[in-house]
């Protein structure tokens, strides 16, 4: 009776461990994007508040007679949210896209898979000074870091 508690208390413990280390495939959802963003540094981080999301799209330059931009209502107890910024450009032709519909979490990191535009050598573009991001939303997860790839992570 005993030996036979023992294995089934290993077996669940063996099944928790291995359901944890699996990864997980979760859908990529765009809630915004701009070629204006006003973040002048590159950067990958969550945003984990409605303040926060609000604070970077609100900051963005916008004309004198242009309304706000409406900041969509994020329930952040479900969704987790990453904002990719590609930081201060000289010109026009910079952008990010994404690579694949879907993310992965895989050993305690969120891989993304997306990619950088720039424009081609020699070509002309609009000189205006741009700052590109784009907010990601995806099911609430916990992570350990986020890692970027250029094709689709699953």
């Amino acid at each position: 009776m005993m030996q036979s508690t023992f294995k089934a208390l290993c077996a669940v413990g063996i099944a928790l461990l291995l359901s944890a280390c699996k990864d997980e495939v979760l859908a990529l959802q765009v809630i915004y994007q701009s070629s204006q963003c006003a973040v002048s540094q590159q950067q990958i981080k969550s945003i984990t508040s409605q303040t926060q999301l609000a604070k970077i799209i609100g900051g963005k330059p916008r004309n004198f007679n242009q309304k706000p931009e409406p900041v969509p209502s994020v329930d952040f107890n479900s969704q987790s949210l990453v904002l990719i910024a590609m930081g201060q450009k000289p010109s026009s032709g910079y952008s990010i896209q994404l690579a694949g519909p879907a993310a992965m979490l895989k050993d305690g990191q969120l891989i993304l898979p997306v990619k950088f535009q720039q424009p081609e050598a020699g070509s002309v573009q609009a000189q205006v000074i741009t700052s590109p991001c784009k907010i990601l939303s995806l099911a609430k997860v916990e992570y350990a870091g986020i890692v970027l790839t250029s094709g689709p992570s699953y």
